[in-house]
């Protein structure tokens, strides 16, 4: 039976919500005495590598990117496609492609991991994350719920390089409270023209208002 790219789609979200449901389940079970769970400095309970919430994200990533890279294969020049005299866009794999990627990086950035956020991003952008590490204070791990994303824009600069603007609508469910929190924010990512096997990076983030309007 071949696959449609929305099952493809459709199976790469049940795997990840399904690995979020296992990893909440661990951490309702493991208390310490009187019902407590154990402290630590940074306010998270203490994980092996077997159970880290952050590992077990990764690994889904991995397969909703090997998933991916097959639908691409498997479906090239089959799907719509924006074309200019500069270079050719496929929008359905962009924004497939722009979800995992929203996903890798907020995971790595709420673990602060610097090491794994370079490889996804411009030298602009890690500078931007660099800055806030060092001058903000770590807050509580937000569990995310559900990432949409709508391409604004996408067009070839004057320097070279293919810039599109992605506009991202975020559910995620506040630490402890248990109150679900919606945000909205703006993603440049940028590419070499006309290199359409090269990777697009992030290069800039502005949080959106609920009147549209961008905040910073």
């Amino acid at each position: 039976m071949r696959l449609t790219p929305f099952d493809v789609l459709i199976i790469g979200v049940l795997v990840y919500l399904l690995i979020r449901m296992a990893l909440g389940s661990k951490r309702n079970g493991q208390k310490g005495p009187g019902g407590q769970g154990p402290d630590t400095r940074d306010g998270n309970p203490p994980q092996d590598q077997d159970t880290d919430p952050r590992r077990q994200a990764t690994e889904a990533y991995k397969r909703a990117q090997q998933a991916w890279d097959m639908l691409r294969s498997d479906e090239q020049g089959q799907k719509p496609q924006i074309h200019s005299e500069d270079f050719e866009f496929d929008e359905v794999d962009f924004l497939a492609g722009a979800k995992l990627m929203c996903a890798r990086i907020r995971e790595s950035w709420d673990a602060r991991d610097l090491d794994d956020l370079v490889q996804f991003c411009t030298p602009g952008a890690m500078q931007e994350f660099e800055r806030r590490a060092d001058s903000e204070t770590r807050p509580p791990r937000a569990e995310t719920l559900l990432i949409n994303a709508g391409l604004v824009e996408v067009h070839a600069r004057e320097d070279g390089m293919e810039e599109a603007t992605v506009l991202y609508e975020i559910l995620e469910k506040e630490p402890g409270s248990g109150v679900n929190r919606e945000s909205r924010e703006m993603w440049r990512f940028l590419r070499p023209t006309g290199d359409n096997s090269a990777t697009w990076l992030l290069d800039g983030i502005r949080p959106v208002d609920d009147a549209g309007a961008i905040t910073q």
